[in-house]
């Protein structure tokens, strides 16, 4: 849990939900503090097809379809992820959209504490963290 904010919040209601087509699972998690801080992470795990798409290929098909010309910044220097898209801070929030292998991962910091300029370190923070965790329960899940 991130430092200062609460209990998550499940808003889809449930556990991780795996698309009808067996190929993607997704997760979304919300924090908040007592302030109006809100954290939220959101991420799909692409799963390869048999005959189809590997999953590296599906997520960096979903990852491509968030660039926006004008309003996103793509980076490749992060360290934790093979691509990200920063999206053009806006008042009180920070977006990060980031891509590893079949992980795309979407994390949004905002609130009052949380203006441009000081949302972007948490964003960053936030991203690394969260891809640390999840490659990291994904490959326990694997091996046998």
């Amino acid at each position: 849990m991130p430092a200062g904010f609460g209990q998550q919040i499940a808003r889809d209601g449930g556990p991780a939900r795996t698309d009808p087509n067996g190929g993607q699972l997704t997760n979304q998690c919300v924090w908040n503090n007592r302030s109006g801080d809100e954290i939220t992470v959101i991420w799909d795990l692409y799963r390869s097809k048999s005959g189809g798409p590997t999953g590296a290929e599906q997520a960096k098909k979903r990852h491509e379809s968030m660039y926006i010309r004008g309003a996103t910044r793509r980076v490749f220097t992060l360290g934790f992820a093979e691509e990200a898209l920063w999206y053009k801070p806006d008042g009180n929030r920070c977006v990060l959209y980031s891509r590893d292998v079949n992980l795309d991962l979407f994390v949004l910091v905002r609130g009052p504490h949380y203006p441009v300029g000081a949302c972007e370190s948490l964003t960053e923070s936030t991203t690394r963290q969260a891809i640390g965790l999840i490659t990291k329960k994904t490959k326990k899940a694997a091996t046998p």
